[in-house]
């Protein structure tokens, strides 16, 4: 039961990341403007991509609460806000 248990968070753990910007992801689309989808997933898989290469994983799952955290304040965002939103998560990697 023990080794079970541990094998579980070492699966939770490799994919922490992905689930928590799934989430990020989901309600930034849902939030945003019309049409904004395909950049908002593409410029999400582009980061989540970098930060695997360069090794920023931490740095990148830190700018995803930062950006969740920004959204959780508001129930809708303008172009100037996604914008934002985006660069924050850009720079992070």
């Amino acid at each position: 039961m023990l080794v079970l248990f541990a094998a579980s968070l070492a699966v939770l753990r490799l994919y922490q990341t992905d689930l928590i910007q799934a989430a990020v992801v989901n309600a930034m689309v849902q939030k945003a403007p019309p049409g904004e989808e395909e950049r908002i997933r593409r410029t999400f898989a582009e980061c989540r991509s970098q930060a695997r290469r360069d090794d920023r994983q931490e740095e990148y799952l830190r700018a995803l609460f930062a950006v969740s955290q920004r959204l959780e304040k508001t129930q809708k965002i303008d172009q100037e806000q996604l914008d934002e939103l985006l660069k924050l998560l850009q720079e992070a990697h």
